[in-house]
């Protein structure tokens, strides 16, 4: 594993171990969504469950869609999963790109960036406001009226 994705990885758990003392997360490892079978060298090599097995999204209100590496010009497909989906869930982005390349590429008001907040504890307070006001939750909710999300062989962007 290359050094900058090995300190992604440590920032992700980081602030995965930081935002649960504030607010209940539920963490689904990859040893719980998945299925495990070890390969030749004893290694776990991991599969993806089915999807009518994982739990359903309109049990929250949120989505971890952090990145577990440093990439240029990516999104994890995790984001685009969550804002194609019909669940009403809005995506928290850490990672590989900056607030202005999310601005460019995202639909306006579609997430909440980590990085717009001073600490776990300032995003977790925040997100304890999104979930107790319906206006403030539906801000984020605003672009499905106006955006729509195409797909272009394996890339998803935004349309007017």
């Amino acid at each position: 594993m290359k050094k900058e994705n090995t300190r992604s990885l440590v920032r992700e758990l980081n602030m995965r171990v930081e935002l649960a003392k504030y607010i209940q997360l539920s963490i689904y490892t990859r040893q719980e969504l998945c299925e495990a079978n070890i390969n030749k060298h004893g290694r776990k090599l991991v599969v993806n469950l089915p999807d009518e097995k994982q739990p359903p999204l309109s049990d929250f209100h949120f989505y971890l869609a952090f990145e577990n590496s440093l990439c240029e010009d990516y999104i994890t497909e995790k984001f685009w999963k969550i804002l194609e989906g019909r669940h009403l869930v809005i995506p928290i982005v850490m990672g590989g790109l900056s607030m202005e390349e999310y601005e460019n590429i995202a639909p306006p008001n579609s997430y909440i960036h980590v990085k717009n907040f001073t600490s776990p504890k300032h995003l977790a307070e925040h997100l304890h406001y999104v979930v107790s006001n319906e206006k403030a939750f539906n801000y984020y909710l605003e672009w499905r009226n106006k955006y729509r999300l195409y797909k272009n062989g394996n890339h998803i962007g935004r349309r007017y």
